[in-house]
């Protein structure tokens, strides 16, 4: 083979997951609400299509050549790993916090919008949805798929760039974007440093969790 067919071939393998994740996540909710309509909260919608979704990007991760998942717990490291975890967490919070006092969640119309879907329903079902289904799935894209192969095809820093910057734009609206290029920039290290994607759906998945909480508190 030779070194364009080569290069075209990584940037198709890189591609594809992701166009499958997008293709399949969003005719699975265009499904659900054309056919259920209003009949159950938005999130529920989303929680199904994340499940279905996770399952097409698995099979395609599965088959994929990318960095080796590390063992999940090692004695060495399991503090330091705690620990970059904690410091992702704090991140997401102090990010919320700054742009809420900024004013920054107000002047986003698509954001408003977005957050009346993901904090809709029960909050069982808000917890099921935002801090366990789409943490795997989006890690799964993202840090797996995406940031896994260029690592070792062009090494961590391009990796940790561009899965940040894909992870960034798929969220639509600039408050979100901003935020979630940060969040990926900060969990494509965590990925690089420790080829342990299940650090990245924890500290991923408590973020979001600690949100809802608070946002629960201020609701109620």
């Amino acid at each position: 083979m030779s070194n364009s067919s080569a290069k075209f071939n990584r940037v198709i393998q890189m591609i594809y997951p992701f166009l499958a994740y997008f293709i399949v996540y969003n005719c699975m909710i265009y499904v659900f609400k054309s056919y259920l309509g209003d009949t159950f909260p938005a999130i529920i919608y989303l929680g199904f299509s994340s499940v279905i979704t996770t399952v097409v990007v698995y099979l395609i991760y599965r088959n994929m050549t990318i960095v080796k998942p590390a063992k999940y717990f090692e004695k060495d490291t399991i503090l330091k790993e705690i620990g970059m975890v904690i410091l992702i967490v704090a991140l997401g919070v102090v990010l919320n916090v700054v742009f809420t006092k900024l004013g920054l969640l107000k002047l986003s119309d698509e954001y408003v919008k977005a957050n009346s879907v993901l904090y809709s329903g029960s909050i069982i079902m808000r917890v099921i949805v935002n801090c366990v289904l789409t943490p795997i799935l989006e890690e799964l894209v993202f840090r797996g798929c995406i940031c896994g192969q260029m690592k070792l095809w062009h090494g961590i820093w391009p990796a940790v760039l561009v899965s940040g910057l894909v992870f960034g734009i798929i969220h639509k609206n600039p408050v979100q974007i901003v935020y979630a290029v940060i969040m990926g920039f900060a969990l494509g290290i965590l990925y690089c440093k420790t080829d342990k994607l299940h650090l990245c759906v924890v500290a991923h998945g408590l973020t979001n969790f600690i949100m809802i909480l608070v946002t629960a508190q201020i609701i109620g």
